[in-house]
């Protein structure tokens, strides 16, 4: 029989929330050891099926190759994905005692994004058409 990749994570985890050891803090933009911790950057996403219930990838966003905490990789099997751009990652089935905490954070990161209305009220930019000179200056 084969575990899965949060039934394999379940001891250390369950451990966490014990209080025996620390568990990471899931925000809408990453992730900390502990409160005023150094913000490891990542993104949610969902794993398909598409349900109430479907586990969620938390993928690493820091550069260069990305690495997850110690504290993360005890609580999570963290993978090597060379395919989604070559990143860090865990998944979190609705089994895992922190599948709440990261589902709190993937509809936070929903919720931080700005609306469409928000968008468009935006100011565009403007692209300047000034022609290189090969100085300070702009052409006229």
């Amino acid at each position: 029989m084969t575990l899965n990749v949060s039934e394999q994570a379940q001891p250390q985890a369950s451990k966490a929330l014990s209080g025996t050891q620390k568990a990471p803090l899931f925000y809408w933009d990453g992730i900390r050891d502990e409160e005023g911790a150094g913000l490891q950057r990542a993104i949610y996403s969902l794993v398909s099926p598409h349900d109430p219930n479907s586990a969620i990838k938390v993928s690493c966003l820091d550069r260069p190759l990305p690495l997850f905490s110690d504290l993360v990789c005890r609580c999570f099997v963290v993978r090597f994905d060379s395919e989604d751009r070559s990143c860090h990652y865990f998944i979190v089935d609705s089994s895992h005692p922190q599948y709440g905490q990261v589902c709190a954070a993937y509809d936070d990161s929903f919720r931080a994004l700005p609306s469409i209305d928000g968008i468009k009220a935006m100011p565009k930019r403007r692209v300047s058409l000034a022609k290189a000179t090969g100085s300070d200056e702009v052409a006229a």
